[in-house]
């Protein structure tokens, strides 16, 4: 029988050759290839099959002439739990040599090949575990890189939606760096034509809110005649200073006053979707950083609370997006209902059970009775959890940590021709000046614990717009330190 064909220095040759080739791979099926060709430069074999792990078992990934998997399969698993090449002589004299490719104590794929060679010396068997361990390393480099892919394309779209949001508004936005360079703006402020005084007045405003490091508004009437409001707000995004800037046209109003406060709210409503996207994102950017360029050091307990956290926050994310998706709806009145018979017991547990982890980390007690085991109504699910959820999640949100029996209660009264729905807590109440103004568009109570709670300020405004969709009332009672309950009432 033929006898290996390398000796120490082609060996070497081959290493470094190998070397250079998996630093250019960029994708696991080059990789396979890559593994092929160099181990044909030392083996002489006729077949082989490369398995990778996958739920707890192994798929074959790339193969040639080789023989059914289930021949083969007791091999793999026998050689995954031994951890070593290793080579057994088959009947018609083929050397069978298997080769896991093994990274920090886990078997990512191994590798099995025919060889025509009788033996294997000591020289070779060691270029083979050579080769396996500069191959274990490169899959795991690829398969850390497929995974940060998706999380990078995740970012990415979060990215380009809150551009496409922005756009959407017809103030001129724009965002300047410490140099007082523009490095964002929205479609409105690329199109607007100001006039040059407009434009210096903008720079001193941008300039003074950036010395003071306070946001500033400030009303303005340009040498064309029209009136503008100019705001600015300073952020720090990635360890950088900015200035985000808002300019709105206010020519002709004759509400002068409400369209200032209106135009204010509109500015706390971007800065803060800026900051609720902006927070999972950050965490999302650090977790996967980390993992990029310290993958090496992590232990798997490290590792999986790493993704945990990644998936989490991309779940959060998730949330967010589909809230504005909601908002973007209503403001471009394409929100629709899509009615069909529902049971609003079973629909209320569902979405009561799923904030019952929210409301045991706040402290919270959920109770829930209704006079009906089941209760149908003509309503569109999907839509109507959004109510209901809001609803809690708000009494959770909104609880009085100064008390402390916190409590949430829900009702379900079933009616001959409607159904009410009562969502009632101890919370810290709603100020009485405050009036309706809570389902308005933007608007959040002006109480330190408000700005504490992290969301948009969009979901009472999605609620009552769901509500009166289904032809249905929303109002509230509420007296402050005491509690507050909304009533929701729609048509059986």
């Amino acid at each position: 029988m033929e006898k290996p064909r390398t000796s120490t220095s082609s060996l070497n040759r081959v290493i470094s050759s190998f070397l250079r080739e998996m630093v250019a791979v960029e994708s696991l099926e080059d990789s396979y290839e890559g593994f092929v060709r160099i181990l044909k430069s030392i083996l002489d074999f006729n077949w082989y099959l490369i398995v990778l792990e996958n739920e707890g078992g192994y798929k074959v990934v790339h193969h040639f002439n080789a023989p059914d998997f289930e021949e083969l399969e007791s091999y793999v698993f026998w050689v995954a739990e031994r951890k070593s090449v290793s080579f057994f002589t088959l009947e018609n004299e083929e050397l069978l040599v298997l080769i896991p490719f093994i990274f920090r104590g886990r078997v990512l794929a191994v590798m099995i090949v025919g060889a025509n060679q009788g033996e294997i010396d000591v020289e070779l068997e060691d270029t083979i575990k050579i080769f396996a361990l500069i191959a274990a390393n490169t899959l795991a480099n690829l398969i850390l890189a497929d995974q940060l892919k998706e999380r990078n394309a995740i970012i990415e779209e979060s990215r380009r939606f809150l551009n496409l949001l922005l756009d959407s508004f017809s103030d001129q936005i724009a965002v300047y760096d410490v140099e007082r360079d523009i490095v964002y703006m929205n479609e409105a402020f690329k199109k607007a034509e100001r006039s040059e005084d407009l434009e210096t007045e903008i720079a001193g405003v941008v300039e003074e809110s950036a010395l003071r490091k306070e946001s500033i508004t400030k009303e303005y009437e340009a040498s064309d005649g029209r009136f503008y409001s100019i705001e600015t707000i300073p952020l720090r995004l990635e360890g950088e200073e900015r200035i985000l800037l808002i300019v709105s046209d206010i020519t002709g109003t004759k509400e002068l006053e409400r369209i200032k406060k209106i135009d204010r709210m509109k500015t706390e409503f971007v800065a803060n979707v800026s900051h609720e996207i902006r927070t999972p994102l950050a965490a999302i950017k650090a977790y996967t950083e980390t993992l990029l360029y310290s993958f090496e050091d992590l232990d798997s307990e490290t590792l999986q609370e790493f993704l945990d956290t990644i998936l989490k926050q991309s779940e959060h994310l998730e949330s967010i997006v589909e809230e504005l998706l909601d908002f973007s709806r209503i403001e471009s009145g394409t929100l629709k209902v899509e009615k069909e018979k529902t049971d609003i017991v079973s629909l209320t547990r569902e979405v009561l059970n799923k904030l019952q982890a929210f409301a045991e980390k706040n402290g919270v007690r959920i109770e829930f009775e209704s006079e009906e085991d089941q209760c149908h109504v003509e309503i569109d699910p999907r839509q109507f959890r959004k109510v209901i959820n809001n609803l809690v999640s708000n009494a959770i949100k909104y609880s009085d940590k100064k008390k402390s029996d916190r409590w949430v209660k829900i009702s379900v009264y079933p009616r001959d021709s409607e159904v009410e729905i009562i969502v009632a807590d101890n919370g810290i109440g709603i100020p009485e000046h405050v009036g309706d103004r809570i389902f308005q568009r933007y608007y959040r109570v002006d109480s330190k614990l408000t700005y504490e709670v992290s969301g948009t300020g969009l979901g009472l405004t999605i609620t009552k717009e769901i509500v009166e969709a289904h032809g249905g009332q929303i109002w509230y009672e509420s007296v402050e330190k005491v509690g507050t309950t909304f009533h929701v009432v729609i048509p059986r």
